[in-house]
């Protein structure tokens, strides 16, 4: 969201003070945010530390499925990352 606000406000034709306003109220809120969630949670869950990796690693997959199935969905695309995979899998004498 974040990312994307500065685009809308400047296509919004958004007054630059307004935008400084609700983007210094709103990285507040996430900071402030954000850094409770991690204090509450880390008392509520024990060893949560073990949960992390695990956590990240599933939102780092569900992040990247929509692009990698729209990328894999089209043939050529898909035909020509294969053939990038594989030459170095050849050289390394991987496969044949």
């Amino acid at each position: 969201m974040r990312t994307f606000a500065p685009i809308v406000a400047g296509i919004g034709q958004m007054r630059y003070g307004h935008f400084l306003t609700y983007n210094l109220v709103g990285g507040l809120l996430w900071a402030v945010g954000v850094a409770l969630a991690g204090y509450f949670l880390g008392n509520a869950i024990p060893d949560v530390d073990r949960y992390l990796l695990p956590i990240v690693v599933f939102i780092v997959l569900i992040s990247v499925a929509p692009a990698a199935y729209h990328m894999l969905k089209d043939a050529e695309t898909r035909r020509s990352l294969l053939s990038l995979v594989r030459k170095p899998l050849v050289r390394l004498h991987i496969l044949h």
